[in-house]
């Protein structure tokens, strides 16, 4: 944005300055970029003068100093023009110039017979030098006075609109920085919020785990009391040779005369669900015909407590 503030600048700053400084060069160059009134020439003093050889510039910089002295009015009563006749013809030479001077009194009157007399930018009159005939133009001085002011009122209001404009584009900068650290902030808080949330739910789980686990071993461990209970010294009871107990499961090795009636016990007689049963021929010490293995799981209440 600061670019196109000076871009605007820029272009004020030409609008406003474009014509503020009077060509004295050469005042003829504005004379087609507004209207100029018609002088009488028989009411101008006209004369003419050498000065040292040099620019036009330079000529009527001379002429500035000396005014009181070339012409019959005084300088802040009267308007002038200078018009180049002749440069010299050798070095250190004198160029010859034609001084046209209008008294404010004439101008005034050609001002009032002018039909547009607010839009006029200065008068031009046609005088004879030589047997030619050049045209001399002299400026408004009332019209340029309001044309300065006008410029002075422009230069400030534009210096004003541009200090409004900088304000607000840096207000408007200032704002989206707050409201993106804001936005930032908050991501920032909501990310610590669901990083916590995950973080207790993920606890949540693995405490619920090991509840279970213990739960179950704690099952697991009194099922294999009852089971023990089952070993019986008769030819048709159950001799444990292994029960082994883990996190999920118990595993049971033995010997039987009657593997039908222990896998029977096994699925009535404990709360567990028999996943494998084997037998196998086999004898023990106490001469019973059947090994058995058979591996048993807990099975899980629906009561989450």
């Amino acid at each position: 944005m600061t670019g196109s503030l000076i871009d605007i600048a820029d272009r004020v700053m030409e609008l406003i300055l474009g014509d503020r400084e009077t060509d004295r060069a050469d005042p003829r160059a504005r004379a087609g970029k507004a209207p100029f009134a018609p002088v009488a020439a028989d009411g101008l003093f006209v004369d003419v003068v050498r000065l040292p050889a040099g620019t036009l510039r330079e000529a009527r910089d001379a002429v500035a100093l000396q005014l009181d002295r070339l012409s019959p009015f005084e300088d802040s009563a009267a308007e002038w023009d200078l018009l180049e006749l002749e440069k010299a013809s050798t070095v250190g030479g004198r160029n010859r110039f034609l001084l046209a001077v209008a008294p404010h009194a004439t101008l005034a009157a050609a001002r009032a017979a002018a039909r547009h007399s607010s839009a006029i930018e200065g008068f031009v009159a046609d005088v004879e030098a030589d047997g030619e005939r050049r045209r001399a133009v002299f400026y408004d001085q009332a019209a340029a006075t309001r044309r300065r002011k006008r410029r002075l009122w422009l230069t400030v209001t534009a210096a004003a609109v541009l200090g409004a404009l900088s304000f607000l584009s840096q207000e408007v900068d200032a704002a989206a920085a707050r409201q993106a650290t804001r936005w930032s902030s908050r991501q920032q808080i909501l990310s610590g919020h669901l990083a916590q949330a995950r973080q207790r739910e993920a606890t949540a789980h693995a405490l619920a785990a090991a509840a279970q686990t213990a739960r179950d071993h704690d099952a697991l461990a009194e099922i294999a009391e009852n089971i023990a209970g089952l070993s019986d010294p008769s030819p048709k009871g159950l001799a444990i040779e292994t029960l082994t107990v883990s996190r999920d499961a118990v595993r049971l090795v033995g010997f039987t005369d009657d593997a039908k009636a222990i896998e029977r016990d096994l699925r009535t007689r404990t709360s567990l669900r028999v996943e494998s049963f084997t037998e196998a021929p086999g004898a023990d010490p106490f001469g019973r015909g059947a090994r058995i293995e058979a591996t048993m799981t807990p099975v899980h209440s629906t009561d989450p407590s």
